[in-house]
């Protein structure tokens, strides 16, 4: 405290100047932080698209049975519907949270009214086959022309 006392004001004032830019650079720091950890959460990492036969089934409604985009990601995790760059399908989904050889994750799409984030949650799905299904959902993806029959 010393040395900040034997400064000029003009010195004081830059110097608290200063302190205060570093601390904003702090904050934009964390808020950047927090946008990459939920960005993560969000799309898979080692993600890799391709067009695939796509199916999703909400409260036995079927809103996509389809040629879409796949977006896989390492673990398990994928998304149906959505793009890295261009217009998705009217809906989309995602299974997220995958962990490796659990056979769950949590399901969300875009909702009733195409949102234009998967935010809705399907709840936890349990794969089966192609699919991850619940009581409530179905979300199901396959490489192009190996779609079951009954889809």
């Amino acid at each position: 405290m010393w040395l900040f006392e034997t400064l000029s004001l003009p010195a004081r004032i830059l110097a608290i100047s200063i302190k205060d830019f570093q601390i904003m650079r702090l904050e934009t720091r964390v808020r950047f932080l927090v946008l990459a950890v939920v960005f993560a959460s969000i799309v898979p990492s080692g993600v890799r698209s391709e067009s695939g036969d796509c199916y999703l089934r909400v409260s036995g409604k079927i809103y996509l049975n389809d040629r879409c985009n796949v977006m896989m990601g390492k673990g398990g995790g994928f998304s149906i519907g959505m793009v890295d760059t261009g217009a998705p399908s009217k809906y989309f989904a995602s299974v997220n949270g995958v962990d490796a050889g659990s056979r769950k994750g949590d399901g969300f799409w875009n909702g009733k009214a195409a949102e234009s984030h998967a935010q809705d949650p399907l709840g936890q799905l349990t794969k089966q086959g192609g699919c991850w299904m619940n009581a409530a959902a179905k979300v199901c993806a396959w490489k192009l022309g190996t779609k079951p029959s009954q889809f």
